[in-house]
């Protein structure tokens, strides 16, 4: 019998540097790595939610589903936060999990920088509020649990998931559409 698991000398992950990383190297650098990736992950399980919502199985793709979206913004706002210092020469930190204070460091830097107008900031301030009013946004999105055995994500309605999607997709939207400013900003200065 075939032994399914990977031996010692068994390379998992190809080291960098090497001509198999190479080209996906070139291919990420005008993309936003990772915030692409979690949409991706979060608008299939969404079609998959929608198509099959009234099988059992429904039930097992919502947490996958909602943190892939939470993911998602998380990585945006730190990319955008990073692209932001380096427009500013600021130093805000984006090593956080916490929503809130990673959006709280974005938005200094947006208003700072400009681009966008009262109406997007504020619909993204209350999206963010949203996400981080469950239970501290970090573990409610990461894990099924906490560390007593809480579970988090209990008592999501149809309604409120649709509703979930829609203002997370809007604000994916506008943290890319931001990125996008800051870089181009940067592109800019590096070609005066």
């Amino acid at each position: 019998m075939e032994n399914p698991f990977p031996t010692i000398n068994d390379v998992l992950f190809v080291p960098k540097g090497t001509d198999a990383t190479a080209s996906w190297i070139r291919e990420i650098k005008n993309r936003f790595p990772y915030m692409e990736e979690f949409k991706c992950v979060a608008d299939r399980l969404w079609r998959d939610i929608e198509e099959n919502r009234n099988e059992a199985i429904t039930e097992m793709m919502i947490h996958p589903f909602v943190s892939a979206r939470k993911r998602s913004i998380q990585v945006a706002l730190k990319y955008l936060i990073f692209l932001g210092n380096k427009v500013s020469g600021k130093k805000l930190d984006n090593r956080s999990h916490d929503l809130s204070k990673l959006w709280s460091n974005a938005k200094k830097l947006i208003i700072e920088i400009g681009g966008s107008s009262y109406s997007e900031i504020a619909g993204t301030e209350r999206m963010i509020a949203k996400l981080g009013s469950i239970h501290g946004a970090s573990f409610a999105f990461n894990y099924e649990m906490g560390y007593d055995g809480e579970l988090y994500l209990i008592g999501i309605d149809w309604k409120n998931l649709r509703l979930f999607n829609e203002g997370t997709r809007k604000t994916e939207k506008y943290l890319k559409c931001g990125c996008m400013h800051f870089k181009s900003i940067l592109n800019t200065a590096n070609r005066c």
